[in-house]
């Protein structure tokens, strides 16, 4: 079924000399779904040291930075109409003058209810259009297709594959996606990448590894026809468009990740060979033999290379659910417009204006306990039952295993491994970091909750006595009136009165603090199309995702109306200062620096 003895650079109808390519010229990598595309196109980046790209990543990527800009010129419209609103309520206030000129007295009216109504028209007109170009402008591969068809897509994706290749002739290895040669005008811009002196690799992966592959991935979405009827299809389009081929060793998935960490090592090895001898000469190099002994230690130092690890997007706005502009903005605007709306209008009592109303009583006031134990369910819920699946899986690896090679094969599904992992750049299956991955990602996610937790008590609780929030306090002239109290919480609770200095908004730093820390941790599911889809078969997880986005639109919602209700500017502004310190000290800076905990990992594992 496969073609050993095809040989590109050779084949009748070819244009342009294959051999004659350039030094560094960007070497475009294609093949099936499943053939290890991705995985071996950043291994051929790492071991050529040249950059990486996704023709599908850059596609999506394009589509976010189309959406933030959109949503950002709404945002912007609806600011700007508000502050007009603003403006034209202001004017409507009356002062009355006296028959000499002077000014007898100062009488304030209220904003009509007219004005409030086109105010929160103009909010609502504004969250509207937010809303409909968000959603009329999709934002992952499967929206597109959705709303442009299969011919649409394919359109789009050979502008992307040539912008690619203007923008990054040499130095660069791009990886297609599987039905990248099903349109004419990608095969042409294929064609005259080669004609150009440039290196396009067909890696050619055995169609009976890519069925039990893909069968065995539940995350991927399913082609509407056979996968090997797709095969048969492409598979001349696949030799014609190439002048490189590499064909990946038949492999049979063990389950044990020992042993699928050396048959895809052997895999590279053989891979990286091929590059060195593709580096050197630019010349047709057929895969080398498949050598039957390898030493311990060039295993050890391939599998365990640093760039297998998982890590997080180099691209911050791929790392967060919305951009740096959101995020920094985003409580700003929030307590702008609640401190002006309280000041026109929003001082008439209301249920939320009540200190004892139930929101602020059993959530406000736990705030911190309640961000614990959403987290800590979401880690749990999320990837515990995967890291337990992997204990089993391993445990009963050696026993289920044979030596016979016929049983191997047809054991292979049983034995496979019901966890999942999607996201951004994923280890390759059968790696020693695959492996590890659900025991570091939960290590990392509950070191980063650590030291958020620590951060708030620090601040609110305890620092080496009163929370800094009540030094401040103490510091600026405030004092409790029965002596003996430095802390808010103890005046409070013995009956007395604390007052006199700066109250900093404990709820606007808590509440700030929290957003924050959920939606950074919660970012591979808001950001990563495959994550989001493979919460579909996994219920718990759904859930579990769903109650933190939950949790995070109530601490907004209440975060707005402190804004309307509580404090005075200074106190607002300052505690919002304490809610945003946190997170631009860790997931702005250093968590982009050091290895542990390092940023969350774009990574799910299901």
């Amino acid at each position: 079924m496969s073609h050993p003895n095809h040989k590109a650079s050779s084949s009748e109808g070819e244009k342009g000399n294959t051999n004659d390519t350039k030094a560094d010229g960007t070497i475009v990598v294609i093949g099936m779904r499943g053939a290890g595309k991705t995985t071996m196109g950043k291994f051929a980046a790492r071991v050529l040291d040249r950059k990486f790209e996704d023709v599908d990543h850059y596609f999506e990527k394009t589509l976010r930075t189309t959406t933030t800009t959109m949503e950002l010129s709404t945002a912007i419209l609806g600011i700007s109409t508000v502050i007009l609103g603003f403006v034209g309520m202001r004017r409507a206030r009356r002062i009355t003058v006296g028959s000499g000129g002077g000014v007898l007295g100062r009488q304030e009216k209220k904003p009509s209810t007219t004005a409030i109504m086109g105010l929160t028209a103009t909010l609502g007109l504004s969250t509207v259009i937010l809303g409909y170009s968000t959603a009329r402008h999709p934002n992952t591969i499967p929206d597109y297709i959705k709303a442009n068809a299969w011919s649409g897509f394919r359109q789009r994706e050979t502008e992307m594959l040539n912008e690619l290749l203007k923008n990054h002739p040499t130095g660069y290895v791009i990886s297609c996606g599987g039905g990248i040669v099903e349109s004419e005008p990608s095969r042409n811009a294929l064609q005259k990448h080669k004609d150009e002196g440039g290196i396009v690799l067909y890696l050619d992966r055995n169609i009976n590894d890519i069925e039990a592959f893909l069968n065995a991935d539940a995350t991927r979405p399913k082609l509407p026809e056979p996968i090997r009827d797709v095969w048969l299809r492409r598979e001349g389009w696949y030799q014609s468009c190439s002048n490189r081929w590499f064909k990946i060793p038949e492999q049979q998935v063990h389950g044990d990740a020992a042993e699928d960490a050396k048959m895809w090592a052997l895999a590279e090895l053989e891979f990286k060979e091929f590059l060195k001898g593709l580096d050197a000469s630019r010349s047709e190099v057929e895969s080398p033999s498949l050598s039957p002994v390898i030493s311990h230690a060039t295993l050890e130092e391939l599998v365990n290379t640093p760039s297998s690890e998982v890590r997080p997007p180099e691209t911050p706005f791929s790392a967060f659910l919305l951009p740096y502009q959101y995020l920094c903005f985003i409580f700003p605007v929030t307590l702008v417009f609640g401190s002006m709306f309280g000041y026109f209008g929003g001082d008439k009592p209301s249920y939320f204006s009540n200190k004892r109303n139930i929101l602020n009583v059993l959530f406000v006031k736990n705030a911190w306990g309640w961000t614990s134990l959403v987290f800590l369910v979401y880690i749990a819920v999320v990837f515990g039952k995967a890291l337990i699946q992997q204990e089993a899986d391993q445990q009963q690896g050696p026993q289920g295993s044979t030596t016979s090679a016929g049983s191997a094969g047809a054991s292979s599904s049983s034995s496979q491994p019901s966890q999942s992992i999607v996201g951004t750049n994923v280890p390759a299956r059968g790696t020693a970091a695959r492996a590890r991955a659900p025991l570091e990602v939960i290590a990392r996610a509950l070191t980063r909750w650590g030291l958020a937790t620590l951060y708030w008590w620090l601040i609110s609780q305890w620092f080496f006595g009163p929370g800094l929030f009540d030094r401040f306090f103490v510091l600026t002239g405030g004092t409790c009136n029965i002596d003996g109290h430095y802390s808010q919480y103890n005046c409070r609770r013995m009956g007395g009165t604390w007052s006199g200095g700066i109250d900093i908004s404990g709820h606007m730093f808590l509440l700030t603090h929290a957003w924050l820390f959920l939606m950074e941790e919660l970012s591979v599911f808001l950001n990563v199309p495959e994550a989001w889809s493979a919460l579909q078969h996994r219920p718990a997880a759904k859930y579990a995702v769903w109650s933190v986005i939950g949790l995070c639109g109530l601490w907004w919602w209440m975060l707005l109306m402190t804004s309307v209700y509580f404090h005075h500017m200074a106190e607002k502004l300052s505690g919002l200062f304490f809610g945003l310190l946190f997170w631009l000290g860790s997931y702005v800076t250093t968590y982009k620096t050091i290895p542990f905990p390092s940023m969350p990992d774009q990574v799910a594992v299901l």
